[in-house]
């Protein structure tokens, strides 16, 4: 294994559990459930550096953009030579100025694979209690196995009947607002809550053109790119 690999996959190791915080995204209506958010703190991806690396072999320095976004260009000596990787965040809601570099560091970290698996783990919900706090192990949701039923004696399904004009023609109603709002939340995790709501408005006024000429195929994608438009630009301008 070369030296970029080797160093590459053990940046990308797993974190173990207690290192793990967890935050509550999304919630419900009634404010009884929400979505458990995994990140890490940020001394731990510099300990992950100077780990792998040593502390002379990684930097990483900051700018701030007209419009207040900061971004981290984290560098990283392999083999005798400097390789920089760079993302960005706008400010946090906690210590804005130290949350926004301490979040641009952490997805800066996030493209040399520090922490990358948090992004694919399942948004799972969770009780919440009156101040917003998940109640409850996490953990035990992510490893509750799927209800699967069994196959055993069954017959096997009948294929689906062809849907008649009537019924392509008709509006979806099942949107799934949950989830459209989990897929909004990781997004943000990865992207920013700003940059999101403008990657979901693009995508949303593509689809609704798209739909336009498809409307009998696809009676639901309007709506549905609709709802997320509205689920992203809800949470940056919740007044809106």
């Amino acid at each position: 294994m070369s030296t970029d690999k080797k160093i590459f996959s053990l940046l990308l190791k797993e974190f173990p559990e207690e290192l793990i915080s967890w935050r509550v995204g999304a919630t419900t209506k009634d404010k009884k459930k929400g979505i458990a958010l995994a990140y890490i703190d940020a001394r731990d991806v510099m300990r992950r550096l100077d780990e792998v690396l040593g502390p002379d072999n990684w930097m990483d320095t900051y700018i701030e953009s007209p419009k207040g976004r900061v971004f981290c260009t984290l560098s990283l000596r392999i083999d005798g030579e400097w390789i920089s990787k760079t993302d960005g965040a706008g400010d946090s809601d906690v210590e804005a100025e130290k949350g926004a570099i301490s979040d641009a560091f952490k997805r800066a970290a996030v493209k040399w694979g520090i922490g990358r698996y948090l992004y694919d783990m399942p948004a799972v919900w969770m009780p919440i209690n009156e101040y917003k706090e998940l109640v409850g192990n996490p953990w035990d949701y992510m490893r509750k196995p799927a209800n699967k039923p069994s196959s055993e004696g069954q017959k096997p399904p009948a294929a689906p009947k062809e849907l008649n004009k009537a019924q392509n023609t008709a509006p979806k109603s099942a949107l799934l607002p949950d989830d459209i709002e989990a897929e909004v939340v990781k997004m943000e995790a990865q992207f920013g809550e700003t940059t999101t709501a403008e990657m979901v408005e693009v995508v949303a006024s593509a689809w609704r053109d798209w739909a336009l000429e498809n409307a009998t195929a696809h009676p639901s994608v309007m709506t549905r790119a609709g709802a997320a438009k509205r689920a992203a630009l809800k949470r940056i301008n919740p007044g809106a």
